[in-house]
């Protein structure tokens, strides 16, 4: 198959898919698959934004006690040397 003839059957594909997922959503059919997928897709959201809430705050708190123990360190440091 020729480069143009790929190209062509890509578009006609191409257009074909579109064609039948604007069919299928403008169906009842389709717009309760559409609207479930809305839920679902919320609803994963809330959960990644949860678990991302939670690992930030473990970061933050992991940096917070390496600041104070450099911190600690250092005017250990500076005291001994004083």
């Amino acid at each position: 198959m020729k480069d143009n003839q790929k190209i062509l059957t890509i578009i006609i594909l191409s257009a074909l898919a579109g064609a039948g997922i604007a069919y299928l959503l403008s169906t009842e059919k389709g717009k309760i698959l559409l609207a479930e997928l809305k839920e679902k897709g919320i609803k994963i959201l809330d959960e990644m934004k949860e678990e991302l809430t939670a690992e930030a705050k473990e970061v933050v708190e992991k940096i917070k006690t390496c600041v104070l123990e450099t911190v600690e360190k250092h005017s250990t440091i500076n005291e001994n040397s004083v």
